[in-house]
């Protein structure tokens, strides 16, 4: 019988965990840092050089003592300033590759996701014997130029490979993807046949569910009580409705595609032998002539291969054959490229009949980006609003790029000391009191239709007042701080930037920028997405939208707002 020391507790009852020392600039040199693997024949998995675990010092310092060990720095700034531009420049080109070669592959997502790519790895460890073993390829090749780039690409393939897809590339996953599609169709035939559509009045009479069987490994269970078989289909039907699209139909659909990324894994090695590929023919590196797959040009991306531990063929086949299996990766595959921006034609004139043509006008381009696509392909797939998707991509990233200029003006410094004036100050005073938790003495006010100030100095009312404000400022943000200085976004005159012109007053509540683009949208779904006959109340769907939006440009500040609450408060801006 094992002896369990009682917890310690503290005075709430709650259990005295531990203090967690948490060293960001330590976790951080683990998150920069990748340690090589190779595959243990007695483990039958991939497992690091030299017994390091992530995160582990006293692992990492013990390795640091074997004869073999290697740390090698990638991306290091040179010291001497002569060398700095062109080190800024040969970093960015070498990114730059990085990228357009290799996002499809590497899954970069900072284009859906609207930041800046980044160099994934500036630290690797492994065997000296491996990195000489690289480097003599390397310098083979007249790779050098481009050394860094060279050992993060294997590094970031081995890394996918040995931590993700390996698992996948078993004939048990594939038949697992094939038969998805079909039991989603099942599932869907199975709700439509014994629950109704939201707003069927019909009398019709619904097949009942005879039975639901429950197949475990050491036999099967059944429920055949109505009432509980009708539970399951049921409460699935509403967790599919409470999803992102918020119905049922689509959200199976998506159901349906669950495993394309997983799918896509299975082709990593296709996909990989043809970015290797193209980086080097496209970069220079590999003049190709003649023949478009010459031998030693597919013995060059076989060899980078074989570095990432990527297996190609069966196992013990010679070089050649490889080869000529990387030739029919090339011959019979295709890279599915990733779209980083669209060109999207867009009727201005009808938005200029809604939306303040400023705003509309912004130089954003023609080319919508990624994240841009992603936030307008969901509104436009959620509401159904496919006849009027490249005017929503414009409106939302027209909002998206100029959301930062309004946003925070209390506390982003965005507002300069020329346009402070006294009352700014003091109610920026006032709220940085409030969220330091400082309490409140005194409070007088001075209420319409009440002829005398009211003075408060008692403790109770004041407790009252202070939570409320509290409450209120650390939940809306975008009430507090967001467009309340009077202002009017400006384009320069080459008409290719634009800024945010100031003035000495606050707005009034309802000359604010977030008021007057909940009206102008408003008015624009109204008339451009009229409801249907059958739509009772289009004004939940059309504030939605709204709220989505504005959610998903991150106009809504501070903590994580739900969807139902921004909903209430373009309610809300919509009366003023």
């Amino acid at each position: 019988m094992i002896d369990e020391k009682e917890p310690q507790r503290d005075a709430l009852g709650n259990i005295i965990f531990p203090a967690f020392d948490y060293d960001i600039k330590t976790n951080r040199w683990w998150e920069l840092t990748y340690v090589f693997q190779h595959y243990s024949e007695e483990l039958k998995t991939h497992i690091p050089y030299f017994g390091i675990e992530r995160h582990d010092e006293e692992s990492l310092s013990k390795a640091r003592n074997a004869a073999d060990f290697m740390e090698v720095n990638l991306h290091i700034m040179p010291e001497s300033m002569y060398f700095r531009d062109f080190f800024i420049y040969h970093l960015n080109l070498q990114l730059s590759c990085l990228v357009k070669f290799f996002k499809e592959v590497f899954n970069d997502k900072s284009a859906v996701g609207g930041y800046g790519p980044a160099n994934k790895y500036y630290r690797l460890i492994l065997p000296k014997t491996l990195y000489f073993e690289i480097m003599v390829f390397i310098n083979e090749h007249q790779l050098l130029l481009f050394k860094d780039l060279i050992l993060e690409v294997i590094a970031t393939a081995q890394q996918i490979y040995t931590e993700d897809i390996h698992y996948y590339d078993n004939e048990q996953f594939r038949k697992k993807i094939k038969n998805i599609k079909k039991e989603v169709s099942i599932l869907e035939t199975i709700i439509s046949r014994t629950s109704r559509e939201r707003f069927d009045r019909t009398e019709k009479q619904l097949p009942e569910l005879s039975q639901i069987n429950f197949i475990f490994q050491d036999g099967s269970r059944q429920i055949k009580d109505p009432i509980l078989t009708s539970v399951f289909v049921d409460e699935f039907k509403d967790h599919l409705e409470n999803l992102p699209l918020k119905d049922w139909h689509l959200e199976l659909e998506r159901y349906g595609r669950i495993y394309d990324e997983d799918e896509e894994k299975l082709n990593f090695k296709e996909d990989l032998s043809i970015a290797l590929y193209n980086f080097l023919t496209q970069t220079g590196f590999y003049k190709l002539k003649g023949s478009p797959r010459p031998n030693d040009l597919m013995h060059m991306i076989e060899q980078i291969m074989s570095f990432a531990l990527i297996p190609i063929g069966k196992p013990g086949e010679i070089s050649q054959v490889k080869i000529k299996h990387i030739r029919n990766y090339l011959k019979r595959n295709q890279l599915k490229e990733k779209i980083t921006s669209l060109k999207v034609d867009v009727n201005k004139e009808i938005l200029y009949k809604y939306f303040d043509k400023d705003f509309i006008d912004l130089p954003v381009g023609e080319n919508k980006k990624a994240n841009i696509l992603s936030i307008a392909g969901y509104l436009v797939v959620r509401f159904k609003m496919h006849e009027m998707a490249n005017e929503i991509a414009h409106i939302v990233q027209c909002l998206n790029d100029s959301v930062w200029l309004m946003m925070d003006q209390l506390s982003s410094g965005l507002i300069g000391r020329e346009y402070e004036f006294p009352q700014f100050l003091d109610y920026k005073l006032f709220v940085q009191k409030m969220r330091a938790g400082q309490r409140i003495d005194s409070a007088s006010f001075k209420i319409e239709g009440v002829e005398n100030e009211l003075s408060i100095t008692n403790r109770f009312p004041l407790y009252i007042i202070e939570n409320a404000l509290k409450e209120y400022i650390h939940n809306h943000k975008e009430e507090v701080e967001n467009d309340i200085v009077k202002g009017k976004i400006t384009r320069t005159l080459n008409e290719n930037s634009y800024g945010f012109g100031y003035g000495k007053r606050f707005h009034l509540p309802e000359e604010r920028f977030v008021v007057q683009f909940v009206k102008s949208f408003y008015n624009y779904l109204l008339h451009e997405l009229p409801p249907p006959p059958k739509e009772y109340r289009p004004s939940e769907k059309y504030y939605t939208i709204i709220a989505v939006v504005l959610l998903q440009t991150h106009f809504f500040r501070g903590n994580p707002t739900e969807e139902a609450n921004a909903v209430e408060q373009v309610k809300t801006w919509h009366i003023l």
